[in-house]
């Protein structure tokens, strides 16, 4: 299937994550996305920016101006190490979280991740 027939698509799922968010009530949030998922985060990043306070791609794609930050493991056999490196050089401020080992989901770095995570969305208190 070629990618140009995938849009609507992941235009439909980011209008979706849009609905979601109304329907529970809330204006703004960060969108994460991973491996199918990311498009539509990006999408919804893009297409609805005032919605989103923050992107977090679990696989790196194209080109944001928000804060962003990247996840890949060097031993992922999707291939998505390199496109990471790509992505982070793409996106001023991004900030790229790389492991050498923990494949497609990361395993056993759960505790970093969500650690970056949270640092990302709860900026420290300043005095």
């Amino acid at each position: 299937m070629r990618l140009s027939a995938l849009r609507p698509a992941v235009a439909a799922q980011a209008d979706a994550h849009v609905c979601l968010l109304d329907a529970i009530g809330i204006g703004r949030a960060a969108v994460m996305g991973g491996s199918a998922g990311a498009p539509s985060a990006l999408q919804m990043a893009i297409r609805q920016r005032d919605r989103a306070s923050a992107l977090i791609l679990l696989v790196p794609l194209g080109s944001i101006h928000m804060p962003a930050l990247i996840f890949s493991s060097r031993d992922d056999r999707y291939g998505t190490f390199a496109s990471a490196q790509y992505a982070v050089k793409q996106i001023a401020g991004a900030k790229c979280i790389e492991f050498d080992r923990g494949g497609h989901t990361w395993v056993g770095h759960d505790d970093e991740v969500m650690a970056e995570i949270v640092m990302l969305l709860v900026p420290p208190v300043k005095p």
